[in-house]
């Protein structure tokens, strides 16, 4: 690949076609990846694969050689690693959803509304690997509504208010539900 488009071997000239990329032995190779580009960029569904079992690990779809609409990305063993939706706005492709999965296949985080200014997103949303919800949060621009923590039980240890950055308030809680003086800092939960 040469300034974002990819040559043909012993030419200058910008592919256009399927492209396969193989892993191995000349005589048993593996295949690596399949796609399709269009004057040197990737156009259309491009999915990769795993060299040592040949499965699946990412199937993606590009427009004028930038990322367009569902990628998903999948662990060895099958299970779906991350899911991620784009769109294009006026400048920039923009993430709308992410969602990332343990190699278990319980959620692990969730996104909304990807904020390329403040690299982060507007809303996300965390479990634990057994299932349980361990926290939520939103911001606009800055930290702004309810954050919610919780225990791996599923009881909930604190939740912060915000305005604009601020925090309003804040209340937290121990393992068995009852109300308590949270710590210094977020992560202590009760003092």
């Amino acid at each position: 690949m040469e300034n974002g488009l990819y040559t043909i071997k012993f030419s200058d000239e910008p592919i256009s076609g399927k492209v396969y990329g193989y892993f191995g032995e000349e005589s048993s190779p593996k295949r690596v990846y399949v796609g399709n580009m269009v004057n040197g960029k990737k156009e259309g569904n491009w999915k990769s694969y795993y060299h040592s079992t040949g499965k699946k690990k990412y199937d993606e779809n590009y427009k004028d050689g930038k990322l367009d609409e569902l990628r998903t990305e999948w662990y060895e063993n099958g299970n779906i690693k991350s899911i991620t939706s784009h769109k294009e706005t006026r400048n920039r492709i923009v993430k709308v959803k992410y969602v990332e999965y343990y190699e278990n296949g319980w959620k692990e985080n969730e996104g909304n509304e990807w904020n390329e200014n403040r690299k982060d997103w507007n809303e996300w949303t965390e479990w634990y690997e057994n299932g349980q919800k361990s926290s939520e949060r939103t911001w606009d621009e800055k930290e702004d509504g309810l954050w919610t923590y919780f225990y791996e039980n599923g009881q909930k240890y604190l939740e912060k208010t915000y305005k604009v950055g601020k925090e309003i308030s804040s209340k937290c809680w121990d393992k068995d539900g009852n109300e308590c003086e949270c710590g210094q800092y977020w992560w202590e939960g009760c003092k």
